[in-house]
């Protein structure tokens, strides 16, 4: 057997083999930066779609980045619809990590998500944008909306969301030594920590490649992200008087942000609506799938 034919054989071998193998690349549309945050921290960013269309900005919740939204991100009824784009807050993802515990907080998120927003208007002050944002991040986009009064926002949508902190003390106690971990200085006692907070992020069981993915992601945040005291703000006051539409979207068996709490977010709303997710805990972008045509729905409408 010549040369020829034995590197034949071998070549169709491995290709055989290697097309077994899903092989995952970023979809060419997605188009990524930086932008200029609070005190100069480079904010990482990614867009895709049609920016002549409605915006949809989504803004994650703690200690998790811009890939919590992969879901919706990778979803041809959003990306083919409108405009969408995501971020990475300081100290997670690609985003710059200050290593001073004071230069995290949830004015610095809206300060930050600011030069995001700028960024997206600077060819069209006019943009349409739908501001989308889970857990904490709904705390960094309505904090953002009320220092930042002259930008104007044009729909805002709250998922797992609270507009105050009234619920945080019962939390602690619920998660216990798990809490203390999280801001601990070895390592392994902060997996620990991560780990632990697995059990109340989701009311549906997770998968092993959820939890995977979960604690790698708060794993990569930086320390000093870990141990501020990123103290939530009472927005109350300021939402109750919001005339843009808005939408809570609630999870049933949220452990973290209680019905009730959410209840109460949601009764506040001048022009808004809600919908309760059935058996669904604090991580509704993945445990219910309706949830990308509920976004698109209320996108649509703006």
């Amino acid at each position: 057997m010549n040369l020829i034919k034995i590197l034949f054989i071998i070549s169709f071998f491995f290709t055989e083999i290697i097309a077994q193998i899903p092989i995952y690349t970023f979809p060419i549309e997605t188009v990524n930066y930086y932008v200029s945050g609070g005190n100069g921290v480079q904010i990482y960013v990614e867009e895709k779609g049609d920016p002549e269309k409605t915006t949809i900005l989504f803004t994650s919740g703690h200690m998790s980045s811009r890939l919590s939204w992969s879901p919706q991100w990778f979803n041809p009824d959003l990306y083919e619809r409108f405009h969408l784009v995501r971020w990475d807050y300081r100290g997670a993802g690609r985003s710059d990590k200050p290593k001073d515990v004071n230069s995290y907080s949830i004015e610095l998120n809206a300060e930050d998500l600011c030069a995001v927003v700028t960024k997206i208007k600077s060819n069209n002050p006019n943009k349409k944008i739908v501001a989308v944002g889970w857990s904490i991040g709904s705390q960094s986009t309505l904090t953002f909306m009320k220092n930042y009064p002259d930008i104007k926002i044009d729909g805002f949508i709250s998922i797992a969301g609270f507009v105050n902190a009234n619920f945080i003390p019962n939390i602690i106690k619920e998660l216990g030594e798990i809490s203390t971990a999280l801001v601990d200085d070895d390592f392994s006692t902060v997996v620990y920590g991560i780990n632990g907070t697995m059990s109340v992020r989701t009311f549906k069981p997770m998968s092993d490649q959820f939890r995977a993915f979960k604690i790698g992601e708060a794993a990569l945040i930086a320390p000093e992200y870990r141990k501020s005291n990123t103290k939530p703000i009472d927005l109350a006051d300021f939402f109750s008087a919001l005339s843009i539409p808005t939408l809570n979207l609630i999870g049933e068996k949220d452990v973290l942000v209680p019905l009730e709490y959410s209840l109460y977010f949601a009764s506040l709303a001048k022009n808004g609506e809600k919908i309760i997710y059935k058996d669904v805990g604090h991580s509704p972008p993945w445990e219910e799938k309706s949830i990308t045509s509920d976004i698109a729905r209320f996108a649509s409408q703006i």
